[in-house]
């Protein structure tokens, strides 16, 4: 359990950090919202955004310690190896998704640093359990 608290106040912060530069978008991102894409007002209030990425990094820990639990060390590895290239795929596709599509490029640069440090979260969470070690099971 100790080990868990450290990255829970890092996943913690980071959340938190990503939801006030979600809440930063710019004027026209915040008109856009108003206007047409009403499925993203949740970016408009700095709390709820940061507790739907700490909600998502929460599932995305428990799934992995359950896929990690049984499996032995070299299969946790791959497992969280295979996570973190999704991760990254994720972050590369989000960059070029803001820098081509319009209306996600006129959301401003904070807004835009909230969905990387989303993806860079992603990836503690790979690299915690690519580098805590294993329980050892005692008879």
């Amino acid at each position: 359990m100790k080990k868990r608290i450290p990255v829970f106040l890092l996943l913690a912060a980071i959340s938190v950090l990503c939801g006030y530069l979600f809440h930063k978008i710019s004027w026209i991102g915040r008109l856009g919202i108003n206007v047409a894409y009403h499925e993203y007002e949740i970016f408009k209030s700095w709390w709820k955004s940061s507790l739907l990425v700490f909600g998502i990094y929460v599932v995305l820990y428990l799934v992995h310690y359950f896929i990690s639990k049984d499996k032995g060390r070299g299969r946790v590895i791959v497992i969280n190896t295979v996570s973190m290239l999704i991760a990254i795929a994720g972050l590369y596709y989000t960059y070029h998704d803001f820098r081509t599509d319009f209306s996600h490029r006129i959301a401003g640069e904070r807004f835009h640093l909230g969905f990387y440090l989303f993806w860079l979260g992603w990836i503690v969470i790979n690299l915690h359990f690519i580098i805590s070690k294993p329980k050892e099971i005692k008879p």
